[in-house]
């Protein structure tokens, strides 16, 4: 009969735990029913992509029913490849590597993140973000529902390249070439050994227009597909160059045609020409000069490509040679957003 009594309270301890259990995993579900968000864009704060680690920021909305007020209890991850192709996975730390900088509209429950309120998020990641690479962000509630969003590093400066980059000799004239954000830091070879035996680029007096198609008389280069829009409002384009064996009091012409290419096609964004009945000044090497295209109002879409196309008119006495991809001839497409 004890033992019966016993076997009797041991059950109704068991089926009171079992309901609190129970109780508690409905209210949790319930919660988590209540519970989301959604991570409406990331962007990053600066340009300068080689070594950026951050803040990015973050514009997340409160799509649940309930607040949340603790952040400690939500969980933010990153995973992304680095410089070097490594790939890189973390937990961040709130609020050393992540934080909420603000809340809006934030009028009920000051600081609390209420439904229909879009918090700003600030994030950090080290090392930086491999260039022209995209990563992931994670962000979870403390009932577990998360959402994820792409983010990357929009550069807003890009270096002439030659192909392969950085370069490790003397190639053959490319048609199109490759700019990036990385700066280069090697001496400058010759890139059209098939045209002349000269260091940099030899282009031919006599190209006409954006559309010229002789090889030896316009060069190309692109940034690769974007990996988010690009607003220009405006462009300047600094480049290294001189009359063919630096002949004296010669004028000299370049003429630089920016265009977004969508992989068949191009739209002309804006150009500029440079010209200068003298244009070593001088000189007897490579002098610098910039081409500018203001007053622009245009965005090109992710997935298309930069493209800029360089062309010497005959207004230019003589050929003209171009140095870039070096060290000490570093040749740039500088966007203003």
């Amino acid at each position: 009969m004890l033992l019966t009594g016993f076997s009797f309270f041991f059950l109704i301890n068991v089926w009171v735990e079992q309901d609190a259990l129970q109780n508690e995993a409905a209210a949790f579900q319930e919660a988590r029913l209540e519970s989301g968000l959604s991570v409406r864009s990331i962007t990053a704060t600066s340009s300068d992509c080689s070594s950026f680690t951050g803040p990015y920021v973050a514009l997340v909305a409160n799509t649940g029913d309930s607040l949340i007020s603790d952040f400690t209890k939500m969980d933010a991850l990153i995973d992304y490849s680095d410089s070097g192709s490594t790939l890189v996975v973390k937990r961040l730390t709130y609020p050393t590597d992540w934080s909420v900088a603000s809340i809006s509209p934030d009028n009920l429950d000051p600081n609390s993140w209420n439904p229909n309120e879009t918090a700003t998020v600030s994030l950090t990641g080290s090392p930086a973000l491999g260039l022209q690479t995209r990563g992931r962000v994670v962000l979870t509630t403390p009932q577990g529902v998360s959402d994820s969003a792409y983010f990357t590093c929009v550069p807003t400066q890009y270096y002439l390249n030659n192909n392969p980059t950085p370069p490790t000799g003397d190639t053959n004239a490319q048609a199109i070439l490759p700019m990036n954000p990385g700066a280069p830091t090697t001496t400058l070879f010759n890139y059209d050994q098939d045209r002349d035996g000269a260091a940099g680029l030899l282009i031919l007096s006599g190209g006409v227009g954006a559309d010229e198609s002789d090889s030896t008389e316009h060069q190309v280069w692109r940034s690769g597909a974007l990996l988010d829009d690009l607003h220009l409002s405006s462009v300047g384009i600094d480049f290294w160059s001189g009359v063919e064996n630096f002949t004296l009091a010669t004028t000299g012409s370049a003429t630089f045609y920016l265009r977004d290419f969508n992989g068949s096609s191009h739209t002309e964004i804006g150009n500029d020409s440079v010209f200068d009945a003298n244009w070593q000044g001088g000189s007897g090497t490579f002098v610098q000069r910039t081409a500018s295209i203001p007053s622009l109002d245009y965005t090109v879409p992710e997935g298309n490509e930069l493209e800029v196309k360089l062309i010497v008119d005959s207004s230019a006495v003589n050929n003209m040679w171009f140095a870039y991809d070096a060290l000490i001839y570093q040749a740039t497409v500088q966007v203003t957003p």
